[in-house]
Parts: C-alpha cells; sequence; structure tokens
C-alpha cells in the first residue's frame, strides 16, 4: 500500500505543480514577458528532466503495487465497481440516455453480424467515457440518429432490442479510452489552446473579423471531429 501512496504524492505534489509550472513559464514566454538569459536553457532543462523522473518514478511505484495485489478471478472480482453498482440497481441503468454527451452512450461497435452488433454501455461526461457499464450484444432495428447542433443541444437516437448481456470487455475499454483521451481530446482542445497563446503574444489586439473566423473555423472543426467520433465508436448506418 504504501507504493500506492508514494505515487500518488509524487504525481500529486511533484509532477503536476511541475507541469503546471512549465505551463505558466511557455505562457510568460509567449506573452514576452519572460526575461531570457543565460539560465533560462538550464531550467528549461532541468524542468524537463524533473518532470519525466518524477512521472516514471510514479508509474514504476504504481505498477509496483499492481503487482503485489493478489490475482483476481474469474467472478465478479473482475468487475469494476460501476459495473457491479448497475448490476445490483439494473433499473438505473436499463436504458441508453444521454444529453449534450452527458449520461449513458453505447460506444465501440464490434463483431457485427446477421444485424446483431457489440457494444458497450458507457458512463459519459461532456462526451468522454468516464466507466463502462456493461457490454451486450444488440440488435438494432434501425440506425442511430443524431438530433440538435454540435456543441449547443444533442441528444440520439435508436429502436434497439437487447439479444445477450456480456462482461466488459478490459483491452476493449482500454482501446476506447485511447481514442477519446489520446487522440480525440487533444485535438478538441489544441485549438483553443493556440489560438489563446496567439492572442497573448498580440495582448488581445486582434481584428474582429480574424476573431470571428477563427471561431467559424472551430465550430467546423469541432463538427468534423464530431463526425469522425461518431464513425469510429457510434452505431454504423446500416447493419
Amino acid at each position: 500500500m504504501w507504493r500506492l501512496f508514494a505515487s500518488l504524492v509524487i504525481a500529486l505534489f511533484v509532477t503536476f505543480p511541475l507541469c503546471f509550472a512549465a505551463v505558466g513559464l511557455a505562457v510568460e514566454y509567449a506573452a514576452g514577458r519572460l526575461v531570457v538569459d543565460d539560465t533560462a536553457l538550464p531550467t528549461c532543462i532541468g524542468l524537463a528532466v524533473l518532470i519525466a523522473l518524477s512521472s516514471f518514478g510514479a508509474l514504476r511505484l504504481f505498477q509496483a503495487w499492481r503487482r503485489t495485489r493478489p490475482p483476481r478471478s474469474e467472478t465478479t472480482e473482475t468487475r469494476g465497481f460501476l459495473e457491479r453498482y448497475a448490476l445490483a440497481h439494473p433499473g438505473l441503468f436499463e436504458s441508453a440516455l444521454s444529453f449534450n454527451g452527458f449520461g449513458l452512450r453505447y460506444l465501440d461497435p464490434h463483431q457485427s453480424g446477421s444485424g446483431v452488433l457489440t457494444m458497450t454501455l458507457w458512463l459519459t461526461v461532456a462526451f468522454l467515457p468516464v466507466a463502462p457499464v456493461r457490454r451486450e450484444r444488440l440488435r438494432f432495428l434501425g440506425p442511430e440518429k443524431q438530433h440538435g447542433l454540435p456543441f449547443v443541444v444533442t441528444w440520439q437516437t435508436a429502436a434497439i432490442q437487447t439479444v445477450e448481456r456480456l462482461p466488459v470487455d478490459r483491452p476493449r475499454s482500454r482501446r476506447v479510452y485511447g481514442f477519446y483521451y489520446g487522440l480525440f481530446l487533444p485535438l478538441l482542445v489544441a485549438p483553443p489552446v493556440i489560438g489563446f497563446v496567439t492572442l497573448v503574444q498580440r495582448h488581445f489586439d486582434v481584428a474582429a473579423w480574424q476573431f470571428f473566423t477563427a471561431v467559424a473555423l472551430y465550430f467546423v472543426w469541432g463538427i468534423g471531429l464530431v463526425f469522425v467520433e461518431r464513425r469510429v465508436m457510434g452505431t454504423p448506418g446500416a447493419l
């Protein structure tokens, strides 16, 4: 247990503060308020080395703690907290309902055939997966439909029939996490971050037409990302 505690302490009190400091220095440099002298390069190198070492140390300690845990059996012990809670309270998770990305959504379709798809029901927040609830073999009686306007009001509807309920597939869950947090979220966040840094460099002195053009382009970019997300993680249009 001490390894888990040590890894959390290193991550929370060393790695994260150093990362915030690095971001702060980058913003100050972009705004032209950072004095660059002979100590700047060694400071940046030292900061990068400390972040890398603390991250590596926290990860190794966490992995060591994981190895000390007793092996799980192929029973309910392999299920996550939310999966167990859903089994104990089936009425709360009976239907998939999502409003503006908050709620329950079916993601990651695979093993299609004879009009049947295997998908996982996820608890999502702002379209991002938080935890899997259950995996099911579903027969879609019609294509899933997207309603509303991206970034404003959106909801999905589909007529489905449950064929079989299955345990959550952990490797596929990691694939879902990797897609959203390793690809979708960075691509969604990068443009406004770059735009903010650009505004800071210009001391927020930018023409109105440039600002609104950038906002419109980002809106189109976001719609494109949502379209890709629906193609990869949503239900295929025809089964």
